[in-house]
């Protein structure tokens, strides 16, 4: 539904969830527990923290809403800065630091959030949140995916553009570009320890090794005939599925 959330929690109990509750997966999935409103256009992404029981929305209406699961209210509206009334495309939770919120729109910017913030009624603004603007010009297209971890983020692009960012500096430390990469949009990307796979638009999934300096390609997997749509790295191998109908193994 257009600008909906649905959320689907339980209490140890198995009813609904209540605040103090411990959140956990809904044990019956075909019942909805509860669909949070708010949005004015389509919701791209979603980030999760269930410890936290936090849930982010990032929404075509240029606004981010940070949603209490245990309430299951609206903790916070935070809209894209200044003229900026681009629509956020992707957001992730660091896993390291579950207060820190990054976002990315479609005309490439990426910002950084303290959610900490939010506890100081002086803090407000959506400008008092946000701590942290990555360079906007390092990507030419809409982000379509985030992850981090505890020192990086990698950021994917409807460009065709990977970029691995120290996330406590916003420097961005390497770049794989169009020449050496994808041929079109990136659609997702996954750490494994030292490793990057991206996957897209154009069919293909590689895996970069950041341990090199110049954030080389350490091998590349065709076969799906269409945009690859996601990836996951299971221990040794990768899971893909695509726009192909097909669900694909590869052995790395």
């Amino acid at each position: 539904m257009k600008g909906d959330a649905v959320v689907s929690t339980t209490s140890r109990s198995g009813g609904p969830a209540t605040p103090g509750d411990e959140l956990s997966f809904d044990r019956y999935p075909d019942q909805c527990i509860r669909t949070l409103y708010g949005h004015a256009d389509a919701i791209d992404a979603i980030a999760l923290d269930m410890p936290f029981g936090t849930l982010v929305s990032a929404s075509r209406d240029a606004t981010l809403r940070v949603w209490d699961l245990s309430s299951q209210t609206c903790r916070a509206l935070l809209r894209n800065l200044g003229q900026n009334k681009a629509g956020f495309t992707a957001t992730e939770l660091s896993p390291s630091a579950p207060q820190i919120l990054f976002s990315g729109d479609a005309k490439g910017q990426i910002l950084q959030w303290d959610l900490a913030r939010l506890a100081d009624p002086l803090l407000t603004s959506a400008g008092s949140i946000c701590t942290r603007m990555f360079p906007s010009d390092a990507h030419t297209g809409a982000i379509t995916c985030l992850m981090a971890d505890a020192e990086t983020l990698v950021s994917g692009s409807d460009d065709g553009t990977v970029r691995v960012w120290d996330a406590e500096s916003g420097k961005c430390l390497l770049c794989h570009r169009v020449l050496t990469g994808h041929l079109d949009g990136v659609t997702q990307v996954r750490f494994a320890g030292n490793h990057v796979v991206t996957a897209s638009k154009d069919h293909t999934l590689k895996v970069w090794d950041l341990r090199l300096a110049s954030g080389g390609l350490a091998s590349g997997f065709s076969g799906h005939t269409k945009p690859v749509s996601r990836v996951k790295w299971v221990g040794e191998r990768l899971v893909s599925c695509g726009l192909d109908q097909t669900v694909k193994v590869w052995r790395v």
